[in-house]
Order: structure tokens, then sequence, then C-alpha cells
């Protein structure tokens, strides 16, 4: 599915760029580091509800939390629009844009509760059919959703729509999704939604396990605003662009291995209710091997692969716009991505067993080692560049990934000693 994802992007950039500019599309890439911090207000509820479902026994109590988890959507949805709308003046001069971007970035803001809800509603579904042991099926459906989303957004772009192409073709894709998602589950499950049943026992009980992740996804969510944020204030609107091209590949890497080892959240749910405690951990271990095979086998020649060829196949894919700033950028976040790989199959395991403080621990150190990393380069009146930038991230991703490792340690060595 992540194949199919890169594909819609490996042809979808290079039009978006012919169409608005790398500069025009920095600031795109602006709003999408915004819109991205809408999670902190979703509990993490496409995680979550995998968990949910995984343990329901009975077709009404899968119902339950479905309609839930849409109910705080859209209450989230909501509240994230009236803290943004009339932030548009604070966004241009944080973000230090050019005034005549003023009017794209207000209408961009306008449209955010119907996005954002767009989002959590195809997150919940996809979440639940994952959940019913469906992966492939809402994998492989995603990639419908991409597609529309970039056959409209280009469409809209021809017809002069400048950068709401993007917005509109975002939630095109996902009101395609949801109606794809709720079709399948109607299928598996009968009616999808259900509002004869103590609402707000399935409310607090979905608000009391997300609510942890809610500061583990603020200080997670943060990390792209900030390095936004830098990229615009002290470099250029051109080099948020050449970043958020980078990134996308980087990232569309650590996406195809966290879906894939995302497979195993039933069977790590399911395990966390096994009850001698020998037998959970064995299985849990289990799942960890099958997971960390999965990421070294697959993940480590693919990024090496890329790493090598990452100057001709950014040449072949974007041509005459081609820069060389991204391809530095590129090859500094895959070795980021290398680390952040190899512990994707530990932060699976804690979250299906509900170790929501240790990730939080893992999005606090990566968030601190960065603001420490910044502030080090401000003091001593260092040059903030790009390079600068993904290096502090690789930097970052180590600690991190070193405090998961240390983590899997003490589980096994417990395991070890009973």
């Amino acid at each position: 599915m992540a194949i199919a994802n890169a594909l819609v992007i490996l042809i979808s950039y290079p039009i978006y760029l012919g169409f608005v500019g790398y500069e025009a599309f920095g600031v795109w890439s602006i709003m999408l580091a915004i819109i991205s911090m809408s999670a902190v207000l979703g509990l993490n509820i496409d995680r979550s509800i995998i968990k949910f479902v995984a343990q329901c026994k009975t077709n009404n109590e899968v119902k339950k939390y479905i309609t839930g988890s849409i109910l705080i959507s859209i209450l989230a949805s909501l509240i994230f629009w009236l803290f943004l709308y009339n932030l548009h003046d604070f966004v241009i001069e944080i973000y230090a844009m050019d005034r005549k971007y003023s009017s794209v970035v207000k209408d961009i803001l306008s449209n955010i509760a119907l996005l954002t809800m767009s989002v959590y509603v195809v997150n919940i579904l996809k979440g639940a059919l994952t959940g019913l042991s469906e992966i492939a099926k809402a994998n492989y459906l995603f990639i419908i959703g991409e597609v529309i989303k970039a056959l409209t957004a280009m469409s809209l772009l021809w017809l002069e729509f400048g950068l709401q192409s993007f917005v509109y073709g975002w939630i095109a894709g996902n009101l395609t999704l949801i109606v794809i998602y709720a079709y399948c589950l109607k299928k598996i499950n009968g009616r999808i939604l259900l509002f004869n049943f103590n609402l707000f026992k399935i409310l607090k009980e979905i608000i009391t396990y997300g609510r942890p992740l809610v500061f583990n996804n603020l200080i997670g969510l943060l990390f792209v605003p900030i390095i936004t944020f830098i990229i615009a204030r002290y470099v250029g609107l051109s080099e948020v662009a050449y970043y958020n091209i980078a990134s996308r590949i980087s990232s569309n890497i650590n996406v195809l291995f966290s879906r894939g080892v995302i497979g195993l959240m039933p069977e790590i749910s399911k395990a966390g209710l096994i009850r001698d405690r020998l037998s959970r951990i064995f299985k849990i271990k289990e799942l960890h091997s099958q997971a960390i095979k999965y990421v070294l086998y697959f993940g480590v020649p693919l990024i090496v692969l890329i790493f090598g060829l990452s100057e001709s196949i950014l040449l072949i894919w974007l041509s005459e716009m081609y820069n060389e700033n991204i391809n530095e950028t590129l090859q500094l976040l895959l070795i980021a991505t290398l680390l952040d790989i190899l512990i994707i199959p530990t932060l699976n395991i804690l979250f299906g067993l509900g170790e929501t403080k240790k990730i939080l621990h893992y999005g606090l150190i990566k968030v601190t080692t960065l603001f420490i990393g910044l502030g080090y380069i401000k003091f001593n009146e260092l040059v903030i560049g790009l390079n600068n930038i993904a290096i502090l991230i690789i930097i970052a991703s180590f600690m991190s990934a070193s405090y998961f490792i240390f983590t899997y340690y003490k589980l096994t060595k417990t395991s070890n000693a009973l």
C-alpha cells in the first residue's frame, strides 16, 4: 500500500510544483504542519480503535466504539477550527510569509474543520477494519482515496484554484474513503453506528485510554511544526518545500513499515489479555521478533538502496525542478528514518499493551533533544540550514531509539527472571 502511495506522490509532486512553484508549495507545507497538530485533540483514536475493536466480543460493542470515536472526532475538529480560524494573521507573521498569501491562508483555515473531521473519520473506520482483522483490505482501499485526492488536486490546479486545490482534493479523497469503509464495515458488522447504549461510559473509556496520549501527541507533533517554523523563519519558504519533499520520501518509508507492523496490533492487544504472565510475555516476544525481522530484512536494505541512488532518483523524478539541497537533506533524513524504523516494533508492542507513558517519554526525548540542539545553534550563532536541522533530527532519533531499546531490554530481562 505504501508503495502505491509513493507512486502517487512520485507522479503528483512534479505536477504540483509545476503549477505553484517552490515558494507557494512551501506555504502549503506550512499549512500541512499546522493541520497535523489537530491530532493532539484526536486522542490517537486511529490506533486506539484498533485495540478496542480487537478486544470486542460482540458486533454491538464494535458499533459502540466506532460511534463514540466519531463523536469525539467531531468535537475535536470543531475545537481545532475555533482555535485557528481567527489566527491567520498570526500564522502569516510567525512564519514570515509574504502578505500576498494572507487570503489563501485564511481560506485554508476556514475549511480546516471539515478537513480534520474527514481525516479523523477515515482513520476511525480504517482502524475498525484493522481491528476486525481486515488489515489488507483497509490498507489497499486507502490507495483509492490517495488517488482521488491527487487527481482532484491536479484538476483544480489546472482550473486555477491555487493552493485551495490541495484542500478540496484531500476532502474529496477522504469522503470517498468514508463511503467505501462504511460499506465494508456494514457488510461485516451490520449497522455501523449504535446510539442506544451508555454513551458517556464509552466516551469516558476512550478518553481515559487516550488522555495520556494527548501529551505524547502534543510533544510528538510539535516536532514537525517546530522544524517547519525554523526553516520558514530563518531559511526560506522555498527551503520549506525542499524539506517537505525530502521528508515525504523518508516518511513514506517509515509509513511502509509502520503499517506493516501495525497489522500485529490486534494480536498484541489480545496478548495483553492473557492472564498467565509468562505466557503473555512469551507471546509478546514472539510478536516482537516477527516485526523486527520484517524491518531488518526489508527496511534496512531499502534505505541503503535509496540512499545510494537518491540523486539519480530525484533527477529523474523532479527533472528541471531538481535542487541539490533536496538530495542532501534526503540522505540525512534517511539516516534518521533508519533509526526510527528499528524501534517501530517496540513502539507498537508498548502501544498495544497500553504502555502510553513510555510512548510519552519517547516523544519527550525526541523533542527535547531537538530543542537543545536548536538552542545550541542559536547560542553559538551558527548558521541554521537544512543540513544542520537534518543532523539534529538524526540525533533526536538516536536518543529516542536508545530509550526504546533500553525499555525492551528491561521487559525481556524481567521475563527471563520469572
